[in-house]
């Protein structure tokens, strides 16, 4: 596997950990912090960051499969 691609995957592994940290620490946080301001922030931070940690998760895994072809297409072997 080329730097490159092992780079992105390893990337996105991370992103899917902080994803996965960022809502378990805020259920966390939530079953003692049950206010209003709690549930405004997850509404309005919260939720947006997950979904753009999501679409940055998806991005990077369209150019991990578009490194592949490019390698591929190159002559070289991308999992090798």
């Amino acid at each position: 596997m080329t730097v490159a691609r092992t780079s992105l995957i390893s990337e996105r592994a991370r992103l899917r950990e902080a994803i996965v940290g960022l809502r378990t620490s805020w259920e966390i946080a939530g079953r003692n912090w049950t206010d209003a301001q709690h549930r405004r922030l997850g509404e309005r931070l919260l939720q947006p960051l997950e979904h753009s940690l999501r679409s940055a998760e998806n991005a990077i895994e369209a150019m991990d499969e578009i490194l592949a072809r490019v390698h591929r297409e190159c002559g070289e072997d991308p999992d090798a």
